[in-house]
């Protein structure tokens, strides 16, 4: 990993503020900033700073949601392990990530959930008071109750390792997966998850890149998810290595974009070719 990356920053997830005019992105090194939609050359830290009551030091994180003005919460993938060990931190599953809520007005932190193995997508449900993490490694996505602070399952029956998560124009919320496994093909992590001290070791002796070759798929899904957690309907595809859909977003008109951690480029598909079979 080249050093500027460390020192400049990796934008990872981004949210349009409907409170000021400004994209709040979290960056895997550097904190959250909000990046004024009026000029674009303003960019502010606001998470961490100087102002807050508490030290903060940032290792890993990975998406912002923002959940009232001046409110976000944010997944911390590992406190151990920064972006750059990505592949090691999913290798060895291990439960080292956290989800805060950050109050910038009071200048105040909390932690919401942590022991999570891998915490990556956020959403607020429309209620207000719940937030769904998708818990990549463990395959599964859970609920914080903002207001009880406790953690439920939303949905561990998905195919495969959810990355990010974001509303569907139709209702629900589209979610992509960063590796698919299902009976005939499944992934690498999937096989190894019941031997912790054999992903443990792979983490420590494997190199990063030779773990990125070995997990790359053809395979590509996302999913659409209710309020409650069932799935509505799938979006899959067959085609080069790398396919696997990390973010799906929807616009007004229901064209999709997909994009994925392998590939540099962005997919678009209008909704006229989607040919789809609602779930059972």
């Amino acid at each position: 990993m080249p050093a500027s990356v460390i020192t400049c920053g990796r934008p990872l997830g981004m949210r349009k503020d409907p409170f000021h005019p400004r994209i709040i992105v979290a960056d895997a090194y550097l904190g959250i900033y909000a990046v004024s939609l009026q000029d674009r050359t303003n960019i502010t830290k606001i998470f961490p700073s100087p102002d807050y009551k508490n030290d903060f030091k940032v290792t890993f994180f990975n998406d912002v949601e923002i959940i009232s003005d001046g409110i976000f919460a944010v997944s911390e993938s590992s406190t151990v392990l920064p972006y750059h060990k990505l592949m090691n931190t999913v290798l060895e599953a291990s439960g080292t990530g956290r989800v805060y809520l950050v109050d910038t007005k009071l200048k105040h932190f909390k932690i919401l959930a942590e022991n999570l193995a891998f915490p990556n997508g956020l959403q607020l449900l429309k209620d207000g008071t719940t937030l769904i993490v998708a818990e990549t490694t463990r395959h599964r996505i859970l609920t914080i109750d903002l207001q009880t602070l406790k953690v439920g399952s939303f949905n561990d029956r998905i195919p495969g390792m959810p990355d990010n998560i974001r509303p569907s124009v139709r209702g629900g919320y589209w979610v992509g997966f960063a590796c698919v496994s299902h009976a005939d093909a499944p992934s690498l992590f999937y096989r190894l998850r019941h031997w912790p001290l054999i992903r443990w070791a792979a983490h420590k002796l494997i190199p990063a890149g030779i773990i990125h070759t070995m997990a790359l798929q053809r395979h590509g899904i996302s999913i659409r998810i209710s309020e409650a957690g069932r799935v509505l309907e799938s979006l899959q595809g067959v085609s080069v290595p790398g396919l696997g859909t990390v973010e799906v977003l929807e616009l007004q008109n229901g064209t999709l974009f997909f994009s994925s951690y392998y590939l540099p480029h962005l997919r678009r598909l209008h909704p006229s070719a989607i040919h789809t079979q609602p779930q059972p």
